[in-house]
């Protein structure tokens, strides 16, 4: 039997992309097959490793799943149940229980495992493994029932692993970044440590790996595996605990499918389209595979992409006529998804291979500025006289704006 802790928080479960185009439905299928995955490979790879499965919040998007998902997870579990490693599931603040008819109250009586009700810290589970004695504290939180910070009663006996398990922001280690608003329970590592707990184990914040270690003490989030968005990318991996130091050995394996990444090129850097492409192709693949391209050079073009969720962000101005959909179409079948923006406000209005045809002030003067570069005799004068057409695009956009000139 294994005698480490598998923690695992957000995983989201049911929440539905929007940000990856074509790549989004086949995205929402690998979210959603997640914990089938992390069970078959605790089942056929980790038996001898994992002891417990701890669920710090938000298993699901929502507190009203799909039927099916709910079947799934349930069945998904009970394998581990069967299998002798026991399981906590923490309600979070997505699939809060505060729902009378949300997911955990309408099948309590047949979630494997501890689910967790108690809308105050206590103690939930007290494990033997051999030589090592683990308790997990924990609470859910529900609305008008439960403190915004809970106090954990201070626990005792040097010999047994205290866990306090909470969905929460930790406050003395992420002031500065919580959001206004942020509808979470709020806990202080320094304090938990203080009451005698060896790790604190936490969900809500997907960003990662966030670690900490104290004399005795860590604490961690497990973050989000698969990504939500580009704003959201997740790829935290497998959070394993082992319970047998102080501090506990916190160790990540990797697991996710897709990995959603965003990049930043600069213009100045590239000299024409092809350039530009290959320059995208060779961040990606460093970024994908860092072990194998140390270097962006290093890249060779035998990369597979189809996991990668990609967005690139160009900066500058480029010495050349710029046509993002026809990179895009040329660079996008090779991934799960692609998007390119340019982050220069004369060509966040658009595409100057579009404006060229409009019968306006904006299409006279790109199809002048095109006609220019295009006979520029040097690259040195093609770049300045993108320059000073994206000038007199975004002059032009802002006395639109201020309505003083019809487009």
């Amino acid at each position: 039997m294994g005698r480490k802790i598998l923690h695992l928080a957000d995983l989201h479960l049911g929440y539905k992309p929007h940000t990856l185009g074509d790549g989004a439905g086949l995205h929402q299928q690998q979210r959603d097959t997640l914990l089938t995955r992390i069970v078959s490979w605790v089942l056929e790879e980790a038996r001898d490793e994992v002891g417990l499965l701890l669920i710090v919040g938000d298993l699901f998007e929502s507190p009203h799943p799909a039927p099916g998902l709910v079947e799934s997870v349930i069945r998904e579990l009970s394998r581990l149940v069967a299998a002798g490693i026991q399981v906590i599931t923490i309600p979070g603040n997505h699939d809060e229980l505060t729902y009378t008819d949300g997911v955990y109250r309408t099948h309590a009586d047949r979630w494997p495992g501890r689910l967790v009700t108690h809308p105050r810290p206590h103690e939930v589970m007290v494990l033997e493994w051999d030589k090592v004695v683990v308790a997990v504290h924990s609470m859910a939180y529900i609305q008008s029932e439960s403190p915004d910070s809970p106090v954990f009663p201070p626990v005792s006996g040097k010999d047994v692993f205290h866990i306090a398990a909470v969905h929460a922001t930790l406050t003395d280690r992420l002031g500065g970044f919580i959001a206004e608003g942020d509808r979470a329970l709020k806990v202080r590592f320094d304090d938990l440590s203080q009451k005698g707990f060896s790790y604190v184990a936490l969900g809500h914040i997907h960003n990662g790996p966030l670690e900490w270690t104290t004399a005795g003490a860590a604490a961690a989030y497990a973050g989000a595996i698969e990504g939500k968005s580009y704003h959201d990318p997740g790829g935290a991996g497998l959070l394993l605990v082992d319970p047998s130091s102080r501090p506990p050995v916190l160790e990540r394996r990797p697991i996710n499918r897709h990995i959603i990444r965003n990049g930043i090129i600069s213009l100045h850097e590239v000299q024409d389209e092809s350039a530009l492409e290959r320059r995208i192709l060779e961040w990606a693949g460093h970024n994908l595979q860092a072990e194998k391209y140390p270097r962006l050079t290093d890249f060779k073009g035998e990369v597979d992409f189809s996991s990668m969720a990609l967005r690139i962000r160009l900066q500058g101005h480029a010495g050349f006529v710029l046509d993002i959909e026809r990179i895009q179409a040329r660079l996008a079948p090779r991934f799960l998804a692609l998007e390119i923006r340019v982050e220069d406000p004369a060509w966040d209005l658009g595409d100057w291979t579009r404006w060229k045809n409009e019968e306006t002030l904006r299409g006279a003067v790109v199809r002048t500025a095109m006609e220019k570069i295009g006979a520029a005799a040097h690259e040195e004068e093609r770049r300045f006289l993108t320059e000073a057409a994206a000038v007199a695009l975004r002059a032009l956009h802002v006395a639109t704006q201020e309505g003083n000139v019809t487009r």
